[in-house]
């Protein structure tokens, strides 16, 4: 589906990668692969007895040194719409210029969806969650990252890489609890310090994940995904939930079937896909869309919030981080501890506090408030030109 869509004439280079244990008919698919667009590059892995699994993927495969190369990955259980670059092209001619790290940053977007969810995943069980139920809107921003297709931002898929490095360290997490990991369902042990969790979200309980640290990064930032939202929730992807690493509950493994692809359909994860033919009335459909800091504005647990509520809270929580590293050193006579702690707060928060540990700091909140306000401002009166070229 990636070769069959429309690229305006722009260079996008692809990475096709190949995990340990594939069969030899994808191997040779891969290796046969024309790709007319741009540059390919391809990384296949031949020994069966080495997986990088679905978190290694994404995390092994995708650093980046510039903030003008964004990524778009895609699982193998993923098609995309013949127009899903049209879409992220019209995102970023709307809402900012992709390249421009500081208004990124002010902005608070992580990146652009080609998904439109029907569940609300961060409660459990999962709850069905119709966005054109919740907001009239076009378009929409939401404090959970998509996986089912979206492109990320170069300059913040960096700074969170940096981030996960020291997220997943000791004594914040370690992966040899997900081996021994305890319960099913709601009972299901959460992973990691309890003390750098976030509040109230079912991913704290999600092994093999790299999407539970993205949650975690952009709960601390007060970030957001813009997603789109036609009616009947019609994607510029979808998923067809192949097994595999998180295709069962709770992100446990299901085993690939070697009979062939799965045959069942979930209509609360399989969305509709925008057709090459609906290009008119899509264009028409997204031809009003209102300046970004008018767009409606959803938290992790999908409620209507204004974005500055999701500062707030994610500063916060980052300086409780900052707070529990003292009072653990103090309490344990361990040194190291706290600038351990502080280091992760300041990584997560994107900001170094200057209060004591714990405490909000008024005077910052509000400076870092009023930034974003210029950088919105900014934006909608039209000081973001439209770059083309999304892939290099």
């Amino acid at each position: 589906s990636v070769q069959n869509a429309e690229y305006c004439g722009d260079t996008v280079a692809l990475r096709i990668v190949v995990d340990g244990g594939a069969a030899p008919s994808v191997l040779a698919l891969v290796r046969s692969f024309r790709w007319l667009h741009g540059p390919l590059q391809t990384r296949l892995c031949d020994d069966e007895g080495v997986s990088l699994g679905i978190r290694g993927m994404w995390i092994q495969t995708t650093h980046t040194d510039a903030d003008d190369y964004h990524i778009v990955p895609l699982e193998d259980d993923i098609e995309v719409s013949p127009l899903y670059y049209w879409w992220l092209q019209r995102a970023q001619r709307s809402f900012g210029d992709f390249n421009d790290a500081a208004l990124m940053k002010q902005r608070r977007l992580a990146g652009i969806s080609l998904y439109t969810p029907r569940l609300n995943e961060i409660k459990y069980p999962q709850v069905k969650w119709i966005p054109e139920e919740n907001t009239r809107a076009v378009a929409f921003r939401l404090g959970v990252p998509c996986s089912w297709g979206a492109l990320f931002i170069g300059s913040v898929w960096k700074e969170f890489l940096e981030f996960y490095a020291l997220r997943v360290r000791p004594p914040f997490f370690n992966f040899s609890q997900e081996a021994t990991q305890r319960g099913v369902g709601r009972e299901r042990e959460p992973l990691g310090d309890p003390h750098v969790r976030v509040p109230n979200s079912r991913s704290n309980v999600w092994p093999r994940s790299w999407k539970r640290f993205m949650i975690d990064f952009m709960y601390g930032r007060g970030m957001v995904m813009l997603y789109p939202n036609l009616p009947k929730q019609l994607s510029f992807s979808t998923t067809y939930m192949e097994r595999g690493g998180h295709s069962g509950k709770d992100g446990k493994s299901e085993e690939l079937q070697v009979t062939g692809l799965r045959k069942d359909v979930d209509p609360l994860k399989t969305v509709p896909l925008i057709r090459r033919q609906e290009l008119r009335p899509v264009a028409q459909f997204f031809s009003n869309l209102p300046p970004y800091s008018e767009l409606p504005v959803f938290n992790l647990q999908h409620e209507q919030r204004t974005s500055e509520s999701l500062v707030q809270q994610g500063f916060a929580f980052t300086e409780h981080v900052r707070w529990w590293g003292h009072k653990l050193e103090a309490d344990t006579l361990q040194r190291g501890l706290k600038a351990k702690y502080a280091k992760l707060a300041d990584s997560w928060s994107g900001l170094e506090s200057r209060g004591p540990p714990g405490g909000c700091v008024p005077e910052q909140l509000a400076a870092l408030q009023a930034d974003r306000r210029r950088g919105a401002r900014a934006a909608d009166d039209g000081a973001s030109p439209f770059v083309k070229g999304l892939g290099r």
